[in-house]
This record gives structure tokens, C-alpha cells and sequence, in this order.
């Protein structure tokens, strides 16, 4: 059994949902994910979608714990792929990050 079978295994009698296991998983000193989430040193902009059904956007907290300066954007209404299913929103999200990356380099 993986890491992740066993990990969701013995969540399981908790009644755990998706969401709240992948947050869990990120968290788990047992598995390296939080590990190297934490060694992230670039800024790094989080667009999640809130109907995601593959990645529950609550997870993106635990992104914004682990990886420090990182800014969060929730999408009311997107799935998986803000990307394709709100292109103009995620573009002008994108800028307005990468605005501020080069006045701080500037």
C-alpha cells in the first residue's frame, strides 16, 4: 500500500471528506509533500477554482502556511481549470502578481 492508500486508510473511519483528507495529506509529517512545498523560495501565485472536484480550494490555506509570501485566489463558480473556464479573470490575476514582482525588483 502507497503512501497516500495508507494515509487515506487510516483516515478513514473519521469520516474524513476529500477535501479535508488532501488538506490533512499536505499537513502529514509522514509524507514528503509538506516537505518540499516548504522548500518553494519564488513567489508563487494560487488560483483554485471553488467547484474544483479534483483539488479542494480549502487546500490552498495549507499552500499559504507552507509557502511564504504566496497570495491565494479563490474563483467562485471555476472548476479545475481557472485557466480555460475563466481565461480573462486568470490572466488579469496573473498581471497584476507579476506587477508586483517587478516593482519590487525595479
Amino acid at each position: 500500500m502507497g503512501n497516500v492508500s495508507a494515509f487515506a486508510a487510516g483516515l478513514e473511519a473519521d469520516n474524513i471528506t476529500l477535501g479535508e483528507l488532501d488538506i490533512a495529506y499536505l499537513r502529514n509529517s509522514e509524507t514528503n509533500n509538506g516537505d518540499t512545498i516548504k522548500r518553494i523560495e519564488d513567489p508563487v501565485l494560487i488560483i483554485l477554482g471553488k467547484e474544483d472536484r479534483i483539488l479542494d480550494y480549502r487546500n490552498g490555506e495549507a499552500f499559504l502556511e507552507a509557502i511564504p509570501g504566496a497570495r491565494l485566489e479563490i474563483l467562485e463558480g471555476i472548476g479545475h481549470a481557472p485557466m480555460i473556464e475563466a481565461p480573462e479573470e486568470s490572466a488579469r490575476l496573473f498581471f497584476e502578481f507579476a506587477k508586483t514582482l517587478t516593482s519590487k525588483a525595479g
